[in-house]
């Protein structure tokens, strides 16, 4: 049996106007506003980004916000933070981060800090293809690694 695809969908630079949107997702999928059985469901955002965070990204060079766009409009966005500038606003940030390497919480120079990643139902593949975008941008602008948060 066949894998069934989402839709076409085209990947871009967020603008400004986009940020509607990307909140509308972020409400559908943020963790405390699930109830019942869709808690258990996969696919869930646990740390909300507000308005103003997000029109701060679309002006900065430094950070990575990416929509996916189909003909129903936004239906999934990417957001990755240069971690030196995430540093500099949220110094305490990592006080509770374990990681799986010897390096531990030193990151070390040009990371990118992969903080979400969302997508409205019925879009499989799409997270993948934003995922694929956050590393290809990465890569072009010269970071050294991408560091993802993953929960438990």
């Amino acid at each position: 049996m066949a894998k069934k695809r989402s839709p076409k969908v085209n990947i871009r630079i967020a603008k400004e106007e986009d940020i509607p949107a990307i909140l509308a997702i972020q409400r559908a999928l943020l963790l405390g506003n699930k109830k019942g059985r869709f808690i258990q469901k996969r696919g869930f955002l646990v740390y909300p980004i507000n308005e103003e965070d997000l029109k701060r990204v679309t002006h900065s060079n430094q950070n990575v916000l990416l929509v996916a766009e189909g003909e129903m409009g936004i239906v999934g966005y990417a957001l990755a933070y240069d971690l030196s500038e995430w540093e500099r606003t949220k110094p305490n940030w990592n006080g509770n981060v374990t990681t799986t390497t010897p390096q531990n919480n030193n990151f070390g120079p040009k990371t990118l800090y992969f903080r979400h990643i969302a997508r409205k139902p019925g879009y499989k593949g799409i997270g993948e293809e934003l995922e694929k975008e956050v590393f290809g941008i990465a890569e072009s602008k010269g970071y050294n690694s991408v560091l993802g948060e993953i929960l438990e």
